[in-house]
């Protein structure tokens, strides 16, 4: 499962509906959304549980959830989970 945007930079987001962290960082990462252009994918834990693993097994980057991971030219340049999610600050590393 390689990056298909390899020359870009994005983000992938691992939400949990049924988690009140996961809804708090869920707003952080709308909130810069709106003034952004860069591509933020989502990924719903709950029902594409295998998708998320597959990132997780693909990256090296242990599954949480909510989790931000930060691509660049294909690979994870950074992660964040739980309530340390803050796409800015994450780019900003």
């Amino acid at each position: 499962m390689e990056a298909q945007t390899s020359n870009s930079r994005f983000f992938i987001f691992k939400h949990s509906n049924r988690c009140s962290i996961s809804s708090t960082a869920l707003r952080r990462v709308l909130g810069y959304a709106e003034n952004s252009e860069l591509p933020i994918y989502w990924v719903d834990v709950v029902n594409d549980r295998s998708l998320s693993l597959a990132i997780a097994d693909e990256t090296g980057v242990r599954h949480e959830s909510p989790q931000l991971l930060l691509y660049d030219n294909g690979k994870v340049v950074g992660s964040q989970s739980h309530l340390n999610v803050n796409p800015e600050r994450l780019l900003n590393s």
